[in-house]
């Protein structure tokens, strides 16, 4: 089922469920502690088994970001890659920035091995050297061979 026909259904079955359960104050005070519980239990696993399969799956572009980061934190940077003890490391988006926020987002307020992650858009080939990770967008596919030159 797509996600917006089981959004129906658990929601069909929960009203469903509602009126077959019929809470109202005497009812419930009338009840077994264990019912309630029960009740209250099944009503709680309805939501959530709706609230999971609605769940977004990471985007490529998460997935990426993600091993962008991760890639980072696993490279020992010779001191010699950085020009002071506090200079950040550079992870560089050559061309259109197809990460949106992602990649902001997943290396905000992170360190690795002590240093700050800077994440910036880079149009200039000059500039994209000083960079430590280098991700080339697709918007740079023609010049690829001028970029690994």
């Amino acid at each position: 089922m797509t996600g917006g026909m089981q959004q129906v259904s658990a929601q069909h079955l929960c009203e469903s469920y509602m009126q077959t359960v019929n809470f109202t104050s005497a009812k419930v005070g009338r009840m077994p502690r264990r019912g309630r519980v029960l009740r209250v239990l099944g009503l709680v696993m309805l939501f959530l088994s709706d609230t999971r399969a609605q769940s977004p799956t990471a985007g490529e572009y998460q997935v990426k970001a993600a091993f962008l980061f991760n890639f980072a934190k696993f490279v020992e940077w010779p001191p010699s890659s950085f020009s002071d003890a506090s200079a950040p490391l550079r992870i560089c988006v050559f061309g259109r920035d197809p990460f949106g926020e992602e990649l902001r987002n997943i290396t905000k307020e992170k360190t690795v091995n002590g240093r700050k992650l800077e994440v910036s858009e880079v149009l200039d080939l000059q500039v994209a050297r000083t960079c430590h990770i280098l991700f080339i967008a697709s918007s740079e596919t023609a010049r690829l061979k001028q970029i690994f030159e």
